[in-house]
């Protein structure tokens, strides 16, 4: 089911500044006593992914999550701006014992994009490459519906996924990708041609070929 979510409803840096709270179960708040203690931080320069805790004054940019009764506060969101830093960072939950989710665009109405230790969040993955040759676009795990379409609109192009602007494309991608082009030419999942995976043990894994066809 979509749902019709302003475009700009989710963009961080129209995002409300608030002082964060940790919330617990359904969203209600958790003393700050209760956050777990976490070990040291992974040495990642801030090109490369920005560590957040609830004393940041940009922490409340990234919380908003579309299911609000879902919405947990980390102790620590790393925004990781390339694979190396999602890599790194999950090597460092496992080797640390860490529960962790990963977030895209904050869609998953199950709460699997939320934690209240780690979330290592995608949406610094923000590359959209076009070939227009190959007709192939690569996107970035944090990149949104509505900036994919966008870039391919002003190239003359469409893209078989969904009709929710804020929705992430990984997450979309996983979840099948059902839209208004389905009957014709498939779910987004249909027309995966390549995928770059980081998997448990932190090591890089590219799979197939090129990413998402366009038409």
């Amino acid at each position: 089911m979509e749902h019709p979510f302003l475009v700009e409803e989710y963009i961080p840096a129209q995002a409300q500044h608030a002082t964060p709270r940790p919330l617990g179960e359904f969203g209600t708040a958790m003393p700050r006593e209760s956050l777990p203690a976490l070990p040291p931080f992974p040495n990642l320069p801030v090109s490369e992914a920005l560590l957040l805790t609830p004393a940041d004054p940009n922490y409340a940019d990234y919380l908003p999550a579309a299911n609000l009764r879902t919405q947990l506060a980390p102790a620590l969101r790393a925004v990781c701006k390339n694979e190396h830093a999602v890599a790194v960072m999950t090597d460092w939950v496992r080797s640390n014992n860490l529960s962790f989710a990963v977030r895209c665009g904050g869609h998953s109405y199950e709460g699997f994009s939320q934690s209240s230790d780690v979330v290592i969040d995608l949406r610094g993955l923000q590359t959209i490459t076009v070939d227009t040759n190959a007709g192939h676009v690569t996107i970035g795990a944090g990149v949104s519906l509505y900036d994919v379409y966008r870039k391919l609109a002003h190239q003359g192009y469409a893209f078989p996924a969904g009709s929710c602007p804020t929705v992430g494309i990984a997450g979309h991608v996983l979840g099948g990708g059902y839209g208004l082009l389905a009957r014709s030419h498939g779910l987004t999942c249909d027309n995966l041609q390549q995928a770059t995976m980081i998997n448990a043990q932190g090591s890089t894994l590219v799979c197939a070929e090129i990413l998402i066809r366009f038409i």
